[in-house]
């Protein structure tokens, strides 16, 4: 199990109802240990709304920092609001713990 963070839902501004989902992982869990996590999302599995990339919507700055992932869904409305599917598989590169 891992443990995260919301760090961007922002909506894409023009007709399209689009937005931006940056999640970080901060912490794993496995066989009752638990350890910081820094990695890189590699792989997203599909999902209805996914978008593999988003024309005219900015580039996050933070894209290459540990730990932090992005992705784009699309949705928002009451018959089809933004889901992120229970489950989904997410496939991360694990990094070595950066210190200051």
């Amino acid at each position: 199990m891992v443990k995260g963070v919301l760090r961007r839902f922002d909506r894409h501004v023009g007709t399209a109802r689009i937005y931006a989902v940056g999640i970080e992982f901060t912490e794993a869990e496995y066989n009752g240990k638990r350890s910081v996590f820094f990695g890189k999302l590699e792989e997203i599995a599909r999902f209805q709304g996914l978008h593999r990339s988003v024309i005219g919507f900015d580039v996050p700055a933070d894209t290459t920092q540990p730990g932090v992932g992005y992705f784009y869904v699309e949705g928002g409305t009451e018959s089809h609001p933004v889901l992120v599917p229970k489950g989904l598989s997410l496939t991360w590169l694990t990094q070595a713990v950066r210190t200051r």
